[in-house]
């Protein structure tokens, strides 16, 4: 088999009607033609080069077509490790989108740790949840997000959390905020007992 690949022309390619195909024997040598756009056909020549550079030695067309298949399916093969089998289960849960309220991303997604694994937070899929990356890098891990989780695997969430006014905006799965308050003072209580625990000291507190 030897695949040729060239970039997306205006005009295509038609068999004469006076050459029709005949059905392929075995041990044929058969070239397979394809159309593509330029930027896939680029992308497409540097994978045969990639091939050839790890392989150490000429590959033929088929054998590199084989390389890249083994790879992607050693990549997105969701049997190839327990890691990936349970991000998939998530993705599976959640829907493929975010869990942020209002957020409808579905791209970029990633699988956060509802109590991060810092604080005792096990990968049960109960603590799991599917975010976008914008969310949970930028707002979970930086504190412009916080999310807890509430009995049947409902998250509360708070918005730009502030320590004296409290957080801007606040929304949970489904219920109502009162119902998850017991949760957030639970997880504040256990944060506040983990700080004293790293550093050492205990803070005043005023009666």
């Amino acid at each position: 088999m030897k695949p040729s690949v060239r970039p997306y022309p205006q005009t295509t390619t038609v068999r004469s009607p006076a050459a029709p195909a005949r059905a392929p024997t075995r041990g044929r040598r058969i070239r397979i033609r394809f159309w593509a756009p330029h930027e896939v056909a680029s992308l497409w020549h540097e994978a045969f080069a990639v091939c050839r550079q790890r392989a150490g030695r000429p590959l033929g067309d088929g054998e590199r077509v084989l390389a890249i298949l083994d790879s992607f399916l050693a990549t997105w093969s969701v049997r190839a490790g327990p890691a990936w089998q349970r991000c998939y289960r998530i993705f599976e849960r959640d829907g493929w989108r975010c869990r942020v309220p209002g957020c409808t991303a579905r791209r970029n997604l990633q699988v956060h740790h509802v109590r991060f694994r810092s604080r005792g937070g096990s990968d049960d899929d109960t603590n799991l949840a599917v975010l976008c990356a914008t969310h949970h890098l930028q707002g979970i891990h930086r504190d412009h997000v916080r999310c807890h989780a509430l009995p049947d695997g409902l998250l509360a969430w708070e918005f730009s959390p502030d320590r004296v006014d409290g957080p801007l905006v606040t929304r949970v799965e489904d219920v109502v905020w009162s119902a998850a308050r017991a949760a957030v003072a639970a997880d504040a209580v256990q944060a506040a007992e983990q700080a004293e625990a790293d550093t050492g000291w205990s803070a005043a507190r005023c009666p």
